[in-house]
């Protein structure tokens, strides 16, 4: 009687104890060492979990040295194939460095031609078209070059009223004043002119023009009233940042009057830049 129930004490130990290896993994390393068996053993739900930890990165620094790092592919191991840049993001693209050690990039079109490249010299854009805008969203280059008009701000007023004095200093021409407003410190291009001639046959008149109060540029004389023709004058000028009032002035030398007829008179400005 007692054989019987030894025998059956051990039978159930038995089971519970297999039981126990397939439930919670005790068997582990068994399984691990057979995985590559030709007949390989069915994982138990607890130990295919711990064996997808390991293949999945958690242990791969340890365990595949040198083609895995932590939880990521080594770039050194990267040897064919192509990789899409779409799953790329963050970081800095660092291109050139000595001898283009770096390496360069290059745009190409639908032929596959070289358009645009780039590499430790700048930039090249061989018949490919760039645009940019600055700060207001203007176009200032696009596939055709240089925007002039937008980069290049100016103003310009006419007049065609009869002006003349009889002053000695000068005195601002009437409707010729032009004001403009320079965002930064720029070379500007400032000109005007128009008729002037005097009233006798000696030269009289005088014409010049003011930038915010102060006369510059050349002293131009005026002619004859029988021989009165066009003068012009203009200089580039490198203002600051800010408003600045353009006048053309006239005053008569001797005695009679200094006019400037009834004919077109100019006054302009273009912004160069700095």
């Amino acid at each position: 009687m007692k054989s019987w129930v030894s025998i059956i004490a051990v039978i159930c130990i038995s089971i519970i104890t297999h039981m126990a290896w397939d439930t919670i993994g005790f068997n582990e390393n068994l399984v691990r060492n057979d995985i590559h068996a030709q007949q390989p053993q069915e994982l138990g739900g607890l130990q295919f979990e711990k064996f997808a930890q390991d293949i999945s990165g958690e242990k791969i620094g340890t365990q595949i040295a040198g083609n895995l790092v932590g939880q990521g592919i080594s770039a050194s191991n990267i040897t064919t194939g192509t990789m899409s840049f779409d799953r790329a993001q963050g970081g800095s693209l660092i291109l050139g460095g000595e001898n283009n050690q770096n390496g360069t990039f290059t745009l190409r079109d639908a032929d596959n031609i070289d358009r645009i490249t780039m590499d430790k010299d700048g930039m090249i854009i061989d018949k490919g078209s760039m645009t940019i805008k600055n700060a207001k969203g203007q176009t200032i280059i696009d596939a055709n070059g240089l925007r002039s008009t937008t980069n290049f701000s100016n103003g310009i007023i006419t007049d065609s009223n009869l002006f003349s004095t009889t002053s000695t200093t000068y005195v601002d021409v009437t409707n010729m004043t032009l004001t403009f407003i320079l965002s930064r410190g720029s070379n500007v291009l400032v000109g005007g002119g128009g008729a002037c001639w005097n009233s006798h046959a000696t030269n009289n008149a005088q014409f010049r023009l003011e930038i915010d109060g102060v006369l510059f540029g050349p002293t131009l004389p005026g002619q004859p009233a029988s021989a009165a023709t066009p003068i012009f004058s203009s200089m580039i000028l490198n203002l600051s940042a800010g408003p600045h009032t353009l006048k053309q002035k006239l005053l008569a030398v001797n005695a009679g009057e200094a006019f400037m007829p009834a004919d077109v008179k100019t006054l302009f400005y273009i912004i160069l830049g700095n």
